[in-house]
């Protein structure tokens, strides 16, 4: 895949679609590549993705769910793809 990107654009999550702190990356705004880092207890609000989002977890551990689905647990090495 090789080397990363510096990132163009490194903000704070916004208060009003996080809870604790979050930081995002922007590294490819014409192909929506992002990263998004959380610190501990930190969450982002229910939202949905148009295109789908695909959620590569390269640290730590996380939760994620799907509408009318149950929570899945997260751990470093997953991939997962969500429709919306």
């Amino acid at each position: 895949m090789g080397a990363e990107c510096p990132a163009i654009l490194a903000v704070r999550g916004s208060v009003m679609t996080c809870l604790g702190r979050t930081s995002f990356n922007l590294f490819r705004p014409a192909r929506r590549r992002t990263s998004r880092a959380f610190q501990p207890g930190a969450r982002s609000a229910w939202h949905s993705h148009p295109t789908g989002q695909r959620l590569v977890v390269t640290e730590g551990t996380g939760r994620t769910q799907q509408w009318g689905e149950a929570v899945q647990e997260l751990r470093a090495g997953d991939v997962v793809w969500s429709p919306v």
